[in-house]
C-alpha cells in the first residue's frame, strides 16, 4: 500500500532494473483512520474470479492460471492480445488444458508448457 501517487509506480517504471530513490509522501497508517474494504466486482474484475475458481478446484489449476496469465501479460505487451480478451484466454486455457487433481513436479512441468502453448495459440488465432 501507499499514498495514491503515480510518481512512484512510473519511476520504478523508468529506471527499471534499478530503483531510484524517490523523495514523496510515505503512507503513514497511524494518520489514515478511514481504511476501507468492499467486496469486489466480479464481474468488473473476471481474472480475480478465474482466480478464486483455481483456488477451489485445487491440483494443477492455479499452476494453469499462472502460465495463461504469464502468456497473456507478454502478449498484452508486444500488442499481440487486448486487454479485454486477457480474461477470456485465462478462462479458455483453464477448460482446454488437462486437470490434474493430485500433480507432482512432472505434472506441474508439463501442465506449464501445456497451457503457455494453449494460451499462445488462442491469444495468435
Amino acid at each position: 500500500m501507499g499514498v495514491p501517487d503515480m510518481r512512484l509506480p512510473i519511476q520504478y517504471a523508468f529506471s527499471f532494473p534499478q530503483r531510484l530513490h524517490l523523495n514523496g509522501d510515505r503512507l503513514d497508517l497511524f494518520k489514515t483512520q478511514d481504511l476501507q474494504f468492499f467486496k469486489p466486482d466480479y464481474q468488473k474484475f473476471k481474472c480475480l474470479q478465474l482466480a478464486f475458481d483455481a483456488i477451489r478446484k485445487g491440483g494443477n489449476m492455479s499452476c494453469i492460471v499462472n502460465a495463461a496469465n504469464e502468456i497473456v501479460n507478454a502478449g498484452f505487451r508486444k500488442g499481440e492480445c487486448g486487454f479485454l480478451q486477457m480474461a477470456d484466454i485465462i478462462e479458455e486455457t483453464m477448460a482446454k488444458a488437462t486437470f490434474d487433481s493430485n500433480p507432482d513436479l512432472d505434472v506441474y512441468l508439463q501442465t506449464d508448457a501445456e497451457a503457455r502453448r494453449i494460451a499462445t495459440e488462442l491469444m495468435l488465432k
